[in-house]
């Protein structure tokens, strides 16, 4: 069942342009978590972790003031960033300059995936970057413009999530619904659904998945 999601995700990532982020969506046990797996396989790919700050030391230390950018524009509270010798600190809005193993679990997470996303990893040619379950223990405003600064990545993205509002700052073309049942699994794009032409002047990538759920394209398939 899961061979067939991979493969199927897997054809369709191929002929998509690298430049994009694409999205997995669909219910437990759908396969998202083993594609991003599978998918971390390729070594020019880069599979993000929870609570791995030590990882950081991994990121190429550039691009400093295009992270603290991004990092002003979500509204977290952080309003400085920097580099040092083993680590990186962040400046909190009236606290000042603290270690990033400081933070809770979400700001840490949320300026981690930041400073992966604009720098890139170190000591290789790194050209995607895979993320399971991006929106855990983030508020939802911030996983929507999360979600933002990562579809302006210059690395290819690949990300499950189980938040519409992450979904609300992409293209419906690149949220990819993954459906499976004990007989069959199957994947679509969300804007392949029969109704996006018809709602997408109205609801985003976001509330049209919420409307139509998880399940639709193993029905689809079946009335082919």
């Amino acid at each position: 069942m899961i061979e067939e999601v991979n493969w199927t995700v897997r054809k369709k990532l191929l002929h998509a342009d690298l430049s994009k982020t694409t999205v997995l969506v669909g219910a437990a046990g759908s396969g998202k978590s083993s594609l991003i797996q599978e998918l971390g396989l390729n070594p020019r790919a880069f599979r993000f972790y929870d609570g791995i700050y030590n990882t950081l030391l991994r990121v190429k230390r550039d691009r400093k003031d295009e992270i603290e950018q991004n990092l002003n524009a979500l509204d977290i509270g952080v309003v400085g960033f920097r580099w040092c010798v083993e680590r990186y600190e962040v400046e909190l809005a009236g606290f000042g300059w603290v270690p990033g193993s400081w933070l809770s679990d979400g700001i840490r997470k949320t300026v981690d995936i930041v400073a992966i996303s604009v720098s890139g990893i170190g000591g290789g040619d790194t050209t995607t970057l895979l993320f399971d379950d991006v929106d855990s223990g983030i508020h939802p405003k911030v996983a929507h413009k999360l979600g933002t600064i990562l579809r302006k990545s210059r690395f290819q993205v690949v990300a499950s999530t189980h938040s519409p509002f992450f979904c609300d700052a992409m293209d419906a073309e690149s949220v990819l619904v993954l459906a499976a049942n004990a007989e069959k699994a199957c994947c679509e794009r969300l804007s392949d659904h029969y109704e996006w032409n018809r709602w997408k002047p109205c609801l985003k990538t976001g509330e049209f998945w919420t409307f139509v759920g998880d399940t639709w394209p193993l029905k689809d398939r079946d009335a082919r």
